[in-house]
């Protein structure tokens, strides 16, 4: 028996991005591409355990350099395949319910 079709291994989960700083604040409007990938997960909820894990671990232990302690705070779960990973996207939410779900911040 002859294979004659190759398997193609698909892994989807979500990546924790931090987001880039930019002067002396967070940016967090900044395109996704931007965004610092810390690390990659199978699934939502263990990007949010490990995000929430390393906002405690922080806070606990009274780290100095408040920008950092933001772009923990500010840290974000996103799907793997988000086209905003790759893509720059060029439309600048307008409204402040759009603003949120872009950035994750209310």
């Amino acid at each position: 028996m002859k294979l004659r079709h190759g398997a193609v291994l698909i892994i989807i989960g979500c990546y924790l991005l931090f987001p880039p700083i930019k002067g002396d604040h967070v940016d967090v409007e900044a395109p996704l591409i931007r965004w610092e990938k810390v690390d990659h997960f199978e699934s939502d909820d263990d990007c949010r355990r490990v995000q929430a894990i390393r906002v405690w671990t922080d806070w606990v232990q009274g780290s100095s350099d408040l920008l950092e302690r933001d772009r923990f705070r500010r840290a974000r779960c996103v799907w793997d395949g988000d086209p905003d990973l790759f893509f720059h996207v060029f439309q600048t939410p307008t409204t402040k319910l759009e603003r949120e779900i872009r950035t994750g911040a209310p």
